[in-house]
């Protein structure tokens, strides 16, 4: 899981940097600036949503760690399921080059 989540981790990076660089890049299925009255996801809405994305990211990885010391069911339980919530965000970057098909949740 330690690729998937740096892979993750390195996309939100990316997003972070074209939300605040004036739209340098179209975000994977999502809408950008528009003239043609298409819906516009703004750079804060992007940050929020990166935000948002980071912090499963770091609940996932604080759980795996905290069960790889001291397992418990529930934990297992967390750890499961936040890793399928981190395979689903990762899944927005399926066209990137280095996107795994077996991360597909």
């Amino acid at each position: 899981m330690n690729e998937l989540t740096d892979f993750l981790l390195a996309r939100i990076a990316e997003d972070e940097e074209m939300a605040g660089s004036g739209w340098g890049r179209p975000v994977p299925g999502r809408w950008c600036r528009s003239d043609e009255g298409r819906s516009i996801l703004t750079p804060q809405a992007i940050l929020a949503e990166c935000e948002s994305k980071r912090r499963i990211v770091m609940e996932f990885e604080q759980v795996h760690a905290d069960y790889r010391i001291a397992p418990t069911p529930m934990m297992e339980g967390q750890r499961f399921g936040l890793a399928k919530a981190v395979a689903a965000l990762a899944e927005v970057y399926t066209d990137h080059p280095d996107y795994q098909e077996d991360w597909k949740p």
